[in-house]
């Protein structure tokens, strides 16, 4: 069947096809849940959702992409966007400017890959595991909401700033950073699979 990664997120076949698992596990680091205490009714809502970073991941090693960890890279800097432009520093700012462990994460699965042992296999599967939660535990891609909300829109991009619609114009207007990251997705920065889509979800009063 294949090597399966410790959360059972991903599995590796014998000839390096990477799948991805059924898991619905989602861990969140005791900091995070600190940072965004919810309510009875509230969830931790991810702005770019959890299912489509984990299919990102899976789709970056499909034989059709050129270098699966610049895509991996490309995901990461995406998600931990937290302002697009910083006067000071002349640069996009992120939550950490190490941005957390995930430098050493994507160096070392560039090192394992592609694995030639089992060993090497249940490594690499791991890695890319430890890779998704980081990337769960992203700050600037997390907000608290309604917990109704965010179990009835799927994958759909939800915008984690402040949005509004224009009712007289017919135009719904994105916050800045939300309105880049949907730019730079539109414009082919992460690759997905053939008939994915990325949804808009939108909520008014």
């Amino acid at each position: 069947m294949g090597i399966q990664s410790k959360n059972g997120h991903f599995i590796l076949t014998g000839d390096n096809t990477l799948m991805l698992g059924n898991s619905k596990v989602r861990i969140f680091k005791p900091a995070i849940l600190a940072m965004f205490p919810c309510e009875n009714d509230e969830d931790l809502c991810h702005r770019i959702s959890f299912q489509t970073m984990k299919e990102v991941i899976g789709f970056a090693f499909d034989p059709s992409i050129e270098n699966p960890f610049t895509v991996l890279k490309n995901l990461r800097d995406l998600v931990m966007i937290h302002k697009v432009w910083n006067e000071v520093t002349r640069q996009i700012e992120y939550w950490n400017s190490d941005l957390g462990d995930t430098e050493a994460i994507v160096e070392e699965l560039c090192q394992l890959w592609p694995p030639r042992t089992p060993e090497l296999s249940q490594n690499f599967v791991d890695l890319l595991d430890d890779f998704l939660m980081e990337l769960n535990n992203a700050p600037a891609n997390l907000r608290r909401g309604s917990a109704n909300w965010n179990h009835s829109i799927g994958n759909a991009f939800d915008p984690a700033e402040a949005y509004g619609v224009d009712e007289e114009n017919m135009r719904f207007q994105l916050g800045y950073v939300d309105g880049f990251i949907l730019q730079i997705i539109e414009n082919g920065f992460i690759p997905t699979g053939s008939g994915k889509e990325m949804c808009i979800y939108t909520g008014f009063h």
